[in-house]
């Protein structure tokens, strides 16, 4: 009886210490492989997000805040192609309190949204990738990490992940989920180049259970630097807990979904296919008429475009503002040498380069002044102008 006991004693220590090395061999280096292993077998899980945004800016000489918090609690059932999301969005601050609330259901291909208190319905053509999890996981499998420890989280050991991804890659990660908001037309449409301008800063952070390797927990936080409309600053923390792996939920649709209207129908629609029509009869950018005297090209320009074309703001850069569709106009002029003699931002403050009439409102016309140090008439000059994200060019002999 003694010599069992001790013999199911050394394989209980042997045991123990064949875990022990186990849990040993992770490291930083092959921490992201042991996690996507980890994840072949998982099936289904819960994810709970609370993003916090705090803008505070210089406000025609006074210092506002805004608050937005977006709560998300989501379902997702990859074995039976099922998803749920239910998102609530607030926005505090400066006279403002306002809530907006958003449910959608995914079963395949269909997708069932309530948006504005109504219920919508679409086929889709292949099924969207919705599935923020596995955005992390992959964000997490290729990126560098700084710093890795053992905590304790939630009464269990954990490993503390720091990571320190570049911001395209950040972006490039989460940009697939997003693609379907925006095909709907409710989606951000900020760009990588709208980030890069903008944040000073990021940090991300996991907690991956010890006992599984499974993402319990995922922080970002990233601040941001405002200096167009509005000149301050601003904070965002993202906070999401995992749960329920493997728990297969039954995700039913809601009653009243079950009579959604067709998603063609809903305001969202009807707006993207307004913006839509519009953007046909963007004809672009187009030189009319030149014409010049012994150091000056009177260029006649046609704005066929949705923008205002107007002055430099003094950055000596062409900016072009989608949202309030304002453009610059830069202006480059080359001999029949192929030298470069103007490469102009047109601003109307010096003598160079001006709008003989500003601005160029959409479908207007008007003429630029551009002054060199001579013009040699016989001479063949090629004239190239952007604005508005368009793009022209003629051949001109001068006069």
């Amino acid at each position: 009886m003694k010599r069992y006991i001790i013999g199911v004693l050394i394989f209980v220590l042997v045991f123990a210490s064949m875990c022990e090395e186990k849990e040993t061999e992770i490291t930083k280096e092959n921490i992201g492989e042991k996690v996507a292993e980890a994840y072949k077998d998982v099936e289904t899980y819960s994810m709970n997000t609370e993003m916090t945004v705090t803008v505070t800016g210089n406000v025609d000489g006074e210092e506002k805040t805004i608050t937005v918090v977006n709560k998300q609690e989501s379902v997702y059932d990859r074995k039976n192609s099922r998803q749920k999301h239910h998102s609530k969005v607030t926005m505090s601050g400066e006279g403002m309190n306002y809530t907006v609330e958003e449910e959608i259901y995914l079963f395949g291909k269909t997708l069932y949204i309530k948006i504005l208190g109504d219920w919508y319905k679409k086929e889709l053509e292949e099924p969207p990738e919705l599935d923020d999890v596995r955005s992390f996981r992959e964000l997490f499998s290729n990126s560098e990490i700084s710093e890795m420890k053992v905590v304790t989280y939630g009464g269990e050991k954990v490993y503390y992940v720091t990571l320190t991804p570049t911001l395209s890659k950040m972006v490039e990660t989460f940009e697939k989920t997003q693609k379907l908001y925006r095909e709907l037309g409710i989606g951000n449409e900020m760009t990588l180049g709208d980030l890069e301008e903008s944040v000073e800063d990021f940090k991300i952070h996991y907690w991956i259970s010890k006992k599984d390797l499974l993402i319990v927990k995922m922080q970002i936080e990233l601040n941001q630097r405002y200096s167009e409309e509005i000149e301050g600053k601003g904070h965002t923390e993202i906070v999401t807990l995992i749960t329920d792996y493997n728990k297969y939920p039954d995700i039913k649709l809601p009653e009243d979904a079950k009579y959604a209207e067709d998603w063609d129908k809903s305001p969202f629609a009807q707006y993207k296919k307004t913006e839509e029509e519009i953007e046909k009869l963007n004809t672009g950018i187009r030189i009319t008429n030149i014409t010049n005297d012994d150091k000056t090209f009177y260029i006649t320009v046609e704005n066929g475009t949705l923008y205002e074309i107007s002055s430099d703001d003094g950055n000596k850069v062409l900016d072009v503002d989608e949202d309030s569709r304002k453009s610059e106009m830069h202006v480059t002029i080359m001999d029949d040498y192929g030298k470069t003699i103007v490469d102009y931002i047109v601003d109307n403050k010096g003598s160079y380069a001006k709008f003989t009439e500003e601005p160029i409102l959409p479908y207007a016309e008007e003429q630029i002044e551009i002054t060199v140090s001579e013009i040699k008439p016989g001479v063949t000059y090629r004239i190239i102008i952007e604005a508005a994200e368009e793009k022209t060019e003629e051949i001109y002999t001068a006069i």
